[in-house]
């Protein structure tokens, strides 16, 4: 018997004279037609008559069939919800796509969130300075970026010199690395501070909070097997990786994450 003709006998049964059983058989015949608002209610059908019953001791107990009906109906639910949500958020983007060329910052960001929270192609923007929204130049460390204003004649932006500022290759946004000291005043126009993730040791895979310890302690290397760091010239593996918050593209890392001894 075909799919389509089974799901119209079981309709036709529920019809004349519904039971949990066959609820439940229809709705699964549903799912594997990829119906799932119609498998949703005969689910929803099959709740209703899976209340309070009769036990064998002379008492009452709830349908031994109603737990497993509620958790489908859960998961069909969320299901049918990622579904809408994602159909909206596709249309969205194709909206925004319409007039690429035309986005205000704002709506350029919004596009990129919705691309990466669809797991699709990702439209990355310009690299702009945070103060000035002018283009962003090379900086002096590799991998860097500053602002591309010369700083001559008055051609002033406080990023023009500005150290550890990064351009993220996914997206375009213009990041900054933590450091220790704290930066005061924090305004619109600072790019966002980058925490770096802790490091994992290649040896035994495990998270490392200080490698003075860990070299030490480690069980599956020797303090010798430990390159040199070429910063602080501890052993260790001491640069870590710096993440976009927008897109979780490796924009960069620190030379040296290693808590300096006081």
């Amino acid at each position: 018997m075909s799919l389509d003709r089974e799901i119209a006998h079981y309709e036709r049964l529920a019809q004349a004279e519904a039971t949990p059983e066959v609820l439940i058989r229809l709705g699964e015949l549903h799912l594997r037609a990829d119906d799932e608002p119609a498998a949703l209610r005969a689910y929803r059908h099959a709740l209703e008559l899976t209340g309070v019953v009769p036990d064998y001791g002379g008492g009452v107990d709830l349908h031994p069939l109603r737990p497993m009906i509620l958790k489908t109906i859960e998961e069909l639910e969320q299901r049918i919800n990622a579904a809408a949500g994602r159909a909206a958020g596709l249309e969205r983007r194709a909206a925004l796509l319409l007039r690429l060329d035309q986005l205000t910052r704002e709506e350029h960001d919004e596009l990129i969130r919705l691309e990466v929270a669809l797991e699709v192609e990702v439209h990355p923007e310009e690299p702009r300075c945070p103060a000035c929204q002018g283009p962003m130049a090379e900086g002096a460390e590799a991998g860097t970026v500053i602002c591309a204003r010369s700083g001559a004649d008055g051609d002033l932006c406080r990023h023009t010199d500005a150290r550890r500022l990064y351009a993220c290759d996914g997206c375009g946004l213009v990041v900054r690395a933590w450091v220790e000291r704290k930066i005061r005043n924090l305004d619109p126009f600072e790019p966002p501070l980058l925490k770096p993730e802790r490091n994992r040791c290649p040896h035994c895979n495990g998270r490392v909070a200080d490698w003075r310890r860990h070299v030490r302690n480690c069980p599956r290397a020797r303090p010798a097997e430990f390159p040199i760091c070429d910063v602080c010239r501890k052993r260790g593996y001491h640069r870590s990786p710096l993440r976009c918050p927008r897109c979780k593209t490796l924009v960069g890392e620190t030379p040296c994450a290693q808590k300096r001894g006081r």
